[in-house]
Parts: C-alpha cells; sequence; structure tokens
C-alpha cells in the first residue's frame, strides 16, 4: 500500500489490473495514464498523449463522459475551434448528431427530448421501442422497466421481476464485456436503497465481491439467495 500496490479506497489490487506497473515503478493512476473511474488504460484509447505529454481530457479534445476522441468524430472542430456539443448539435451523452438522427429538428427548431420523445441517455425513440406509452402516457424509464443504461426492456428480458419488484440488473456490478466497473458510472440500486458504489469489496475478475450486496431485498421482505435469485 505504501509504494501504490495497493487501494485501500477501491480495494484493489493496482498491479493485477494495469494501475501499477513493476517494470517502470510507475503508478499509472498517478499520472494520469489511467482512469480509475472507467477502469480504462487513457494511453491505450487516446486519451493521453505520451508523445506531447498532453492529458487530452484537460484541454477540451476529449469528454470523460464519452470516452471518446471529440476531434476524431467530429465532435470538435480544430478549424473552427468550435465545440459542438457547446452549440447542442451534439449530444455528449449519446455521442451522436442530434440532428442526423431526428433528436434535434432545425426547421421547428424543436429538440425532440424536451418533449418526452427522446431519453438523452439512450437516444432512442421512446414510443418506437415501446418505452413510452402515449396511450398511457407512462414513461416505462421511470417506473424501471426500462434500463437507460442497457437500453433494454428489463422485464423482456427477464432483469427485472414485477412480481417481487427487483431490478435483477442491480447486482451486475460488472461488465466483463467492457471491463468497466458499473459502480463507478453511479449503478444505484433503488430497491436496496443502497448506493454500490459504496460497496466495493473483492471479485476474482474486478477485486469486487459481488456477493455482498443486495442478498437481501428490503422491498419485498424477501431473501434472494432463499429463492434462487442470488
Amino acid at each position: 500500500m505504501a509504494i501504490g500496490l495497493y487501494s485501500s479506497v477501491c480495494d484493489i489490487n493496482l498491479m493485477a489490473i494495469g494501475l501499477y506497473s513493476s517494470v517502470c515503478d510507475i503508478n499509472f493512476m498517478a499520472i494520469c495514464l489511467y482512469s480509475s473511474v472507467c477502469d480504462i488504460n487513457l494511453m491505450a484509447i487516446g486519451l493521453y498523449s505520451s508523445v506531447c505529454d498532453i492529458n487530452l481530457m484537460a484541454i477540451g479534445l476529449y469528454s470523460s463522459v464519452c470516452d471518446i476522441n471529440l476531434m476524431a468524430i467530429g465532435l470538435y472542430s480544430s478549424v473552427c475551434d468550435i465545440n459542438l456539443m457547446a452549440i447542442s448539435l451534439y449530444s455528449s451523452v449519446c455521442d451522436i448528431n442530434l440532428m442526423d438522427i431526428g433528436l434535434f429538428s432545425n426547421a421547428c427548431d424543436i429538440n425532440l427530448m424536451d418533449i418526452g420523445l427522446y431519453p438523452s441517455v439512450c437516444d432512442i425513440n421512446l414510443m418506437a421501442i415501446g418505452t413510452y406509452s402515449s396511450v398511457c402516457d407512462i414513461n416505462f424509464m421511470a417506473i424501471g422497466l426500462y434500463s437507460s443504461v442497457c437500453d433494454i426492456n428489463l422485464m423482456a428480458i427477464g432483469l427485472y421481476s414485477s412480481v417481487c419488484d427487483i431490478n435483477l440488473i442491480a447486482i451486475s456490478l460488472y461488465s466483463s464485456v467492457c471491463d468497466i466497473n458499473l459502480m463507478a458510472i453511479g449503478l444505484y440500486s433503488s430497491v436496496c436503497d443502497i448506493n454500490l458504489m459504496a460497496i466495493s469489496l473483492y471479485s476474482r475478475v474486478c477485486y469486487i465481491n459481488l456477493m455482498a450486496i443486495c442478498v437481501y431485498s428490503s422491498v419485498c421482505d424477501i431473501n434472494l439467495m432463499a429463492i434462487g435469485l442470488y
């Protein structure tokens, strides 16, 4: 812990997940080569340039929210020195050109997001995929039947149980596919009223103990382990 091989805050072995290099004796987190929030190597995806020794995020060429090079996908124009996000033609959350997919209409000067036909997180038409019902005027996302994080209908694929009113996705703290720590991006369980980020114990993959959370549901007053949900 003294030389940064171990982080007591996150309870993770920095060397094991590449936050620390024993070869160079460099703490990647300390010199901004690694993002503890997204669990990604900043140099590997272009967030950091070893050539210029410049943190691209700091000079606005990179979006920490989307983890993308703004110049590369046209979010930033080096020619005009204009941040396209600032003039609302782009959504920093969705990494998309709002005008291209109809989120913004320059003809009517109306932001479709504002009138509830589009969610800024998923950049999808809620009515088109059934997350919004014009008949009942109900936003399914608001009542927890839809996940804005995954763009999926939780009930349809069994991630949500209407019987127990339990959001099963809330106990998935880590995505091995994207190597992203979901706790770090604000995953919160309204069922257990627990901030999953505040737990972080241990797991073999990301050094987080997935067993330590949501073993008990205060909402249904049932032991999830007893009924085979955990």
